[in-house]
């Protein structure tokens, strides 16, 4: 049985187990339930796979609870704490039952009991694992991203609603004959009104990012969403 659908083609797997005889197990049995390219690291104490975890994160974590250097649920704590994302599958003995669930709830994707090992049964619970932490991240970013929307779409409503009144008002000014008839005055209602334009425009562009009609790169790279330069100039032409 292979790893397959959000497992990647090469598996990059963290061992943590201080047995040398289960270490032994845990090679053969992965080298039976793997097929394709995998990449095991093994860490025998708790600090060693913190280090191995701070170098690069896995695709998987194989944990057991009781190492040298840590025992229980604060081995599990450390390792989640340290990996965020990553899936992590507890090796349990035969009578921890309780101490696997209790790994659920904390964190853990999985458990498998030493005794009841099988390259079927890692293969699957591997897939799985994988499987979910993928799904699990994929809704996380999509719960961001509609986060973000939801802000551009009520930033760029109050935008408009402010920049309403400009434009009216600027138009208003530029048909009074006091300013009609004052060529300084007018350069600068004009410039309001440029600024205006250039503001709505963008907010018109930031609401198409919004409705993923455009992506920010089909703008082009000459086609900023916000020339953050060109405004603070356009601002101190216009107090001068």
């Amino acid at each position: 049985m292979s790893i397959e659908s959000h497992t990647p083609a090469a598996l990059d797997l963290l061992l943590v187990e201080d047995n040398p005889a289960d270490v032994r197990l845990m090679h053969e049995t992965l080298t039976d339930a793997v097929s394709g390219q995998v990449r095991v690291r093994h860490a025998a104490s708790l600090t060693e796979a913190l280090c191995l975890l701070g170098d690069a994160c896995p695709d998987v974590v194989l944990l057991d609870l009781m190492l040298g250097d840590s025992a229980g649920m604060a081995t599990l704590d450390r390792v989640v704490a340290a990996a965020p994302g990553v899936p992590v599958v507890v090796l349990t003995g035969l009578a921890e039952r309780e101490v696997a669930e209790e790994a659920q709830r904390r964190g853990a994707q999985d458990y498998i009991g030493k005794g009841d090992l099988t390259p079927a049964l890692l293969s699957r619970v591997l897939r799985y694992a994988v499987a979910r932490a993928h799904a699990t991240r994929a809704a996380l970013e999509r719960q961001r991203l509609e986060g973000a929307l939801l802000v551009a779409r009520t930033v760029a409503h109050e935008i408009n609603n402010a920049l309403a009144p400009v434009v009216g008002y600027t138009d208003l000014l530029s048909i009074r004959p006091a300013v009609a008839g004052d060529a300084m005055a007018m350069a600068y209602v004009r410039r309001i009104a440029d600024a205006g334009t250039d503001i709505s425009a963008k907010v018109q562009r930031l609401q198409c990012i919004i409705r993923l009609e455009v992506t920010p790169s089909a703008l082009g790279p000459d086609q900023p969403l916000l020339d953050v330069e060109r405004s603070g100039d356009a601002g101190a032409s216009a107090g001068r």
